[in-house]
């Protein structure tokens, strides 16, 4: 087991209209849900200002304490073991509808 890894950054916070404006996040502010309204912006090192409906707000300094390897690898076993399940689930559907069709070709029509 590895220890964790702790890094800090400073990215520029960003708003855009389409999605959560600046009064927005304000009055998330204002009523005390900083997380929310942490939540609702966007935080990049790109100038996003030619954007239509982007405002930069102000920068934000951003830690990440990184979880030990094995549980990084955990996590990302239980997500692929989930992709993989939702692919051969929709690969079944599919093969189904194939071997149905064949199926329906194959028939023999009876007449009376």
């Amino acid at each position: 087991m590895s220890t964790p890894v702790k890094i800090t950054g400073t990215l520029k916070a960003w708003t855009t209209s389409k999605w959560r404006g600046i009064d927005e996040i304000n009055h998330m502010i204002s009523e005390g849900k900083n997380d929310e309204a942490i939540n609702g912006m966007t935080y990049l090192s790109n100038d996003m200002s030619a954007v239509d409906e982007w405002t930069e707000v102000g920068i934000a300094e951003i830690t990440v304490t990184f979880y030990p390897r094995d549980t990084v690898v955990d996590k990302e076993l239980n997500g692929l073991n989930t992709q993989l399940q939702k692919v051969r689930a929709e690969n079944q559907q599919r093969e189904n509808a194939i071997l149905d069709r064949i199926s329906k070709l194959q028939a023999l029509e009876w007449t009376a």
